[in-house]
């Protein structure tokens, strides 16, 4: 039997097994989807000797980016990214790194706007999913004003979350959240930002699924905002990967 599955910690918030596990029912395929917590990335290579029926692989937190190390190859898109989320063998035994969080992210915002570009965007997380969403504002949105700002800053030009002002916020088009905070089970968790700043000219994303509206997402839905989903981010992403390992 094909097997395929998630690497990540923690992932307790997960739909993947439930999602994949569906669908490959109503697909008539009789594959198994396995979820493995696991803390650090060195795991990895345990885990593939040990279920030899892997196919495929789905990365979350924390693990996009220092899963690099352990494949053998990656795509241009990777490359560019520096994070993967999708991993396929292929027929030769090697395995390859992808990204589907872009198209994931470009589908979810475009089922809720007709914008082609955005002038201003301001990203929460210097994490793997918010390289993937930086990529996609930048080659797929042509924004070129993007301010990023994180826990732990660590590129010159990334501010400490606590660094974002009202003005910051009130100029840009688009705000996307890609750090865990409020993610179940913590989900009373929330980042400390000037919310009253966010107006109904923005679109709003939080990339946490679980719970599907977080304080981030309910103060910007309290302030007009656009809602760009999590959930359709998740799932356009998830599609993108199973397409992936379909492919021969």
């Amino acid at each position: 039997m094909k097997e395929f599955g998630l690497i990540g910690y923690p992932l307790s918030h997960s739909f993947s097994q439930e999602y994949f596990t569906k669908k490959f029912k109503s697909l008539g395929l009789n594959y198994q989807y396995k979820l493995f917590p696991i803390h650090s990335i060195d795991i990895l290579s345990d885990i593939l000797a040990n279920n030899p029926n892997l196919m495929g692989i789905n990365v979350t937190i924390p693990h996009k980016q220092n899963v690099l190390k352990h494949l053998d190859l990656i795509s241009e898109e990777v490359k560019k990214i520096g994070a993967a989320n999708t991993l396929k063998k292929l027929p030769d035994g090697r395995w390859k790194g992808f990204n589907t969080d872009v198209i994931g992210f470009v589908k979810a915002v475009e089922k809720v706007t007709e914008k082609k570009a955005f002038e201003r965007s301001i990203l929460i997380g210097n994490g793997g999913a918010s390289k993937a969403v930086h990529y996609a504002l930048t080659h797929h949105f042509n924004c070129q004003n993007i301010i990023v700002a994180c826990r732990n800053p660590i590129a010159s030009h990334e501010l400490f979350i606590s660094d974002l002002s009202e003005e910051m916020i009130a100029a840009a088009d688009i705000i996307v959240q890609c750090t865990p905070v409020g993610m179940y089970p913590n989900v009373d968790n929330m980042l400390m930002i000037p919310y009253y700043a966010f107006h109904s000219q923005q679109i709003v994303m939080d990339l946490i699924y679980n719970p599907e509206q977080t304080h981030f997402v309910r103060y910007a839905t309290q302030r007009g905002c656009t809602i760009a989903s999590g959930l359709d981010m998740l799932y356009a992403q998830a599609n993108a990967s199973f397409e992936i390992w379909m492919q021969d």
